[in-house]
């Protein structure tokens, strides 16, 4: 099974989410995306901003190295290749997502928190990523 993790600008919660997938199922893969990524068009493609830089050492504390990760945008391709598309906010889905794959987490944006928030957002992502795991593998 291939799942598909989507927030706003794939800087944060979704590479996370991805991250934690990958290191905890044995049988199945995820990628992730933005599905507003193409909004802030200087990360395309680049190394992690400050912010996401954050992000990089609350992951390398769960011995997870995300510091060659660049954002990605959510494309038609990503969406029909996925079998589940957990989405990790409460924006609007471009129209060539099936909603019938969605599953909605309502994760709160990791931006200008401090690291002590930051943490335990992860720490939220882990939990439900470790029940989505026990749920399919």
């Amino acid at each position: 099974m291939k799942v598909l993790f989507v927030c706003k600008a794939n800087v944060g919660r979704s590479q996370i989410a991805e991250a934690f997938f990958n290191k905890f199922s044995k049988k199945n893969k995820a990628v992730s995306s933005g599905s507003h990524a193409v909004d802030y068009p200087s990360r395309i493609g680049k190394k992690l901003t400050k912010h996401a830089l954050d992000i990089v050492g609350i992951m390398k504390e769960e011995g997870i190295n995300l510091s060659q990760k660049s954002p990605k945008q959510l494309t038609k391709k990503m969406a029909d290749e996925a079998d589940k598309i957990i989405v990790l906010h409460v924006e609007k889905l471009p129209d060539f997502v099936d909603m019938k794959k969605v599953i909605r987490w309502d994760i709160q944006d990791l931006y200008r928190m401090t690291p002590e928030d930051q943490r335990k957002l992860r720490d939220q992502i882990k939990k439900k990523v470790l029940e989505l795991v026990k749920e399919i593998g």
